[in-house]
């Protein structure tokens, strides 16, 4: 069987909503490998911790049947995301992210251009 970190986002998805594990479980994998190879690939510019109203909220939406396709996904923000409850949003006074609407649990904060040096590195 596939680790729950290394799952498609379709394939998270659907193994949600069959119940064969839940939003903690997919989190705390992904959330555990990100931890484990963020020094070697340096990915993430700040790793949060569990937001577990978040958790609990998008895993009620989804065994309710309320639930977007992105619903329980741990996903990273761009660093140029305002996030609420976030330093810089508190300091700019708005934000754009609210992870308790539609289910959204975030795992962490990238750097807007790590896509483009990755790329480039490997090359």
């Amino acid at each position: 069987m596939t680790k729950l970190n290394e799952l498609t986002i379709a394939g998270a998805a659907r193994g949600l909503r069959a119940k064969e594990f839940t939003v903690r479980e997919l989190w705390n994998a992904c959330a555990a490998a990100a931890k484990e190879r963020n020094g070697e690939l340096n990915a993430y510019l700040e790793l949060f911790d569990a937001d577990d109203a978040a958790i609990d909220a998008a895993q009620k939406r989804i065994d309710a049947g309320d639930a977007s396709q992105l619903c329980g996904i741990p996903l990273a923000i761009k660093d140029n995301i305002l996030i609420d409850g976030h330093t810089e949003a508190e300091r700019c006074g708005r934000a754009v992210c609210r992870p308790h609407e539609h289910g959204r649990v975030r795992n962490g904060l990238v750097d807007r251009t790590f896509r483009i040096r990755s790329r480039e590195e490997s090359a």
